[in-house]
């Protein structure tokens, strides 16, 4: 087995051992017994518009090559891929799904990397602002300002020196090695960003994506009876979203995510058993979400194949 995959397993059930020996069963059922029809309803339509702008956002790249109908399926299938299989390794699912709708190596590649480049770059600038606009910012908070600030800055400088650097490295693709042909399908791709309308619909698609998956958060906190101003919410909801991305996830991102629920939750003021048991409530309701999608997806995928 993968050694990433088993560490990633581990950390999970380090994890979750250690934070289900704090609270009780009756916590969980204290919490999960707080939503209500109304407020899942309306968490699972931002859940879908999520879904639909993210499949709109890869056809920036792709409109030519496939429809809404082709990617969406796709898209709902990755993502259950990337929550079921540890360590982000479901990633890889993309461009196998992509390989078999014929779609070139370096178009799936090139999508890939700059969707996920503009998920960073938002989810930044939402998390810096935030920081910036709270008041009372928790102490150990502090540290973090100048960090999120460097990190949308080179962010920024990046998109503004990259026709520069297609010009210089596209000169030097001229090799006919396989590694440097395909290297140069990924920089023949990219070309499609030179276009400003092109860079403005990817970010407002990202900021679509990211409002709809905040707003999903902010409905469930709402309804578990959390009270936090708006800045503060972001922030809270801003860290499990950060640490989702990274490659220490295990099976469906127990252990990991619930830590990142914690960390603000308290930051904030909340009782580590209420802020546990949330966590892990809020968490398997949007990994119910993922499965459901994710089946809908497999069967949209093998009904139109």
């Amino acid at each position: 087995m993968n050694k990433k995959i088993i560490f990633s397993v581990v950390v999970s059930v380090v994890l979750i051992y250690f934070l289900m020996s704090m609270i009780s069963l009756e916590d969980l059922r204290d919490s999960v017994l707080k939503l209500s029809l109304p407020y899942v309803l309306l968490a699972l339509g931002f859940y879908l518009l999520s879904y639909i702008f993210r499949s709109l956002r890869f056809l920036v790249f792709l409109k030519n090559d496939m429809s809404f109908r082709d990617i969406f399926p796709i898209v709902c299938i990755h993502n259950v891929m990337n929550y079921l299989i540890p360590a982000r390794l479901g990633e890889l699912s993309y461009f196998y799904l992509l390989k078999r709708k014929k779609i070139e190596f370096g178009k799936s590649v090139a999508s890939f990397a700059v969707v996920r480049f503009f998920d960073l770059l938002v989810v930044s600038i939402i998390f810096f602002v935030s920081l910036i606009f709270m008041k009372n910012v928790p102490e150990s908070f502090n540290g973090i300002v100048p960090i999120v600030a460097v990190l949308v800055g080179l962010l920024l400088i990046f998109i503004l020196i990259s026709p520069l650097l297609y010009r210089y490295f596209s000169s030097k693709l001229n090799s006919k090695r396989l590694f440097v042909k395909k290297l140069k399908e990924i920089y023949d791709a990219l070309l499609v960003i030179k276009s400003k309308s092109v860079l403005f619909s990817l970010f407002l698609f990202s900021v679509l994506i990211w409002f709809s998956l905040y707003s999903l958060m902010y409905v469930l906190l709402l309804d578990l009876g959390i009270q936090f101003s708006l800045w503060q919410a972001i922030i809270v909801i801003s860290f499990p979203l950060i640490i989702s991305a990274l490659p220490i996830n295990g099976i469906g991102g127990y252990g990991t995510t619930e830590v990142a629920w914690l960390i603000p939750f308290l930051a904030f003021g909340l009782s580590k058993e209420i802020a546990i048991a949330n966590g892990f409530v809020i968490h398997t309701f949007q990994f119910a979400l993922v499965l459901l999608f994710g089946l809908v997806g497999y069967l949209l995928y093998k009904f139109k194949k």
